[in-house]
């Protein structure tokens, strides 16, 4: 979560969640309940559930399907062969839920789901900035927060007013943690010092793991963006074990289950 946009916030609420599923599946076979709550007004991830739904539940025989050209077919048809075929090894993506800010009834609805419906994890998509009206309520059942950022200038000041921020507000966290987003191999030593002074200004800590510059934007909501699912051969692997890696730590931060 960042003060500013582009650093990821959204992108890696996206990610995570079936980064954290995959993970659980492939090292312990065990299948966990996972919920994102999207409070953020413009509704990134909302968006984008929506349009992944959409195209799991054509039919070749519906008219929105025929109306395709053959690219659009093509592609829809792997996309859901491909989710077939995780299903079909135990894979269940994570639920997802949509709060308007502003209305109350919404709020006081996705405050009592989180809280009686057995959950493994639950990730939270806020705003740009905390104190938007409506955040509150959400923001006292945190218990682990993780910012993402990037080595440019402005991300970097906007992670800085974001902490900032958390630092005048009313909530205990058990931890917090600052993650390197579109990493670059090439500006580690300017990535390396900035880490140094903020961890030196701020006190808190960094994740090991580090996101490389990569296209995570175009990332769908059901499938494990680390995976590679071979249709020919009906298998499928890691391909990015940086988010593995990413996983494994905050699982590990969080003491999941």
């Amino acid at each position: 979560m960042t003060q500013k946009g582009g650093a990821g916030k959204s992108v890696l609420t996206n990610i995570l969640p079936n980064e954290i599923i995959l993970w659980h599946l492939l090292h312990s076979g065990k299948q966990v309940n996972v919920l994102v709550v999207d409070i953020d007004p413009q509704q990134t991830n909302t968006a984008k559930r929506k349009r992944d739904i959409e195209q799991l539940s054509y039919k070749e025989t519906s008219p929105e399907f025929l109306a395709m050209d053959l690219g659009q077919k093509t592609e829809i048809g792997q996309f859901q062969r491909r989710y077939a075929l995780l299903i079909d090894a135990g894979f269940k993506t994570y639920k997802m839920q949509y709060v308007d800010l502003g209305n109350d009834t919404q709020i006081s609805r996705a405050l009592e789901n989180i809280q009686y419906q057995e959950y493994d994890y639950v990730f939270i998509d806020f705003p740009g900035t905390l104190t938007q009206d409506g955040t509150g309520a959400f923001l006292q059942l945190v218990q682990h927060i993780f910012i993402p950022t990037s080595i440019n200038p402005s991300d970097v000041l906007g992670t800085e007013c974001f902490l900032k921020t958390l630092q005048g507000l009313p909530i205990d966290l058990q931890s917090k943690y600052i993650l390197w987003n579109k990493f670059e191999v090439s500006r580690l030593r300017k990535t390396n010092s900035t880490e140094k002074r903020l961890f030196n200004d701020y006190g808190i800590p960094f994740l090991q793991a580090r996101i490389p510059y990569s296209p995570l934007n175009d990332c769908n909501t059901v499938i494990p963006a680390s995976l590679k699912v071979n249709l020919n051969l009906g298998t499928y692997s890691v391909v990015k074990p940086y988010l593995q890696e990413m996983a494994a730590e905050i699982i590990k931060i969080t003491n999941g289950k």
